[in-house]
């Protein structure tokens, strides 16, 4: 993914000089004034404590039930899946906010009511937190370690994100590049995730299966 680093820049830079302004102020006025109200619920699913909930469960169980039985296939199952969920939204989120607070961008809220439009000093705080956008992140990064998880499902999941999106662009708190500029790095940092499940794993299964391996006692000779 980071080959294409270059390529989204050049497209996240034009979006935010030639499509994000008109695009915003079109969406205010034509948004219908309940829509970001009956969307709210929607945005629920960008929520990453709800995934990281379930991941600290899946942690739990798979490493319970590899200490029982090493080489579980549902055990393996449920530590990758914790461990990809965690691992992804721990880095993406760091790296999300990092960016939200250096690039300082002005939600488009602030546009429709004021008419300001930009980037401020970093660091300046709300409402410069626009670029990326942490719902979006999560909702995309979640549907692409699930698509990992479930290959079949993978248009439910990245339909229920792109859902998210519209509703981050229709209750005015992101620009369509910060939406599109939250996609790559839910790719980019899903994929790195694999990548560092993959190197673990094999470790991993090493030691768990030292830790299942019944004990033996050294054989005693018999007395004559």
């Amino acid at each position: 993914m980071a080959a294409e680093a270059p390529a989204v820049a050049v497209t996240a830079a034009f979006l935010i000089l030639y499509v994000d302004l008109p695009v915003a102020l079109r969406l205010a006025q034509h948004t219908d004034s309940d829509a970001p109200v009956l969307l709210q619920t929607i945005s629920h699913l960008g929520r990453g404590e709800y995934y990281l909930a379930g991941a600290a469960l899946l942690l739990s169980l798979g490493w319970w039930r590899l200490r029982r039985v090493a080489g579980c296939q549902l055990g393996s199952a449920m530590l990758r899946a914790g461990s990809l969920i965690l691992g992804t939204l721990a880095i993406g989120h760091l790296l999300v906010f990092v960016l939200k607070q250096t690039l300082a961008r002005l939600r488009p809220s602030e546009l429709v009511r004021s008419g300001e439009y930009g980037f401020a000093a970093p660091f300046s705080g709300e409402p410069f937190t626009s670029l990326p956008s942490s719902h979006c992140f999560t909702a995309f990064a979640m549907a692409a370690v699930l698509s990992r998880l479930q290959p079949e499902l993978r248009a439910v999941f990245f339909g229920a994100a792109m859902l998210v999106a519209v509703q981050r662009l229709l209750a005015q708190q992101h620009f369509l590049s910060d939406i599109f500029v939250s996609l790559f790095l839910a790719l980019m940092v899903s994929s790195a995730a694999e990548a560092l499940w993959q190197t673990a794993a094999a470790r991993l299964a090493r030691r768990l299966t030292r830790i299942s391996a019944p004990a033996r006692h050294p054989q005693r000779s018999p007395r004559r």
